[in-house]
């Protein structure tokens, strides 16, 4: 048995069975049955608990948006972008924040984007 006291309103004291924990007029008793909290049990037992794995359901590990801004830092908000990963292109335009939507893939990559200047113009002129 090992009992610690700190002061008179603070100690923990251990044995085999349990672990007993004071602090002020708090208490904290934990033993095999369970976790009591100044008198009240706390039901914790151990559960299995089934839960999917991400990964096998097609998910993508890695999520990313960007934010077109030229090299001054001034956002494109509102323009229309091409985005190129993987095989894929994919053409969208940014939203009020310069953000782009929102991409899904497996790995670190490179991704290329670029401002679909023909639309840009295009819509501008």
């Amino acid at each position: 048995r090992i009992e610690l006291e700190v002061g008179e309103q603070t100690s923990i004291t251990m044995d085999n069975q349990q672990i007993l924990l004071r602090f002020g007029k708090s208490t904290v008793l934990l033993n095999e049955s369970g976790v009591w909290i100044d008198g009240k049990h706390i039901g914790l037992q151990e559960t299995e608990v089934e839960k999917d794995n991400f990964l096998a359901q097609g998910i993508k590990p890695y999520s990313h948006s960007f934010v077109l801004q030229d090299r001054a830092g001034n956002v494109y908000k509102n323009t229309p972008y091409i985005m190129s990963y993987e095989d894929k292109t994919i053409k969208g335009i940014s939203d009020k924040d310069g953000r782009t939507q929102m991409i899904y893939i497996d790995d670190v990559q490179k991704v290329n984007i670029e401002v679909d200047w023909d639309k840009y113009l295009g819509e501008n002129q």
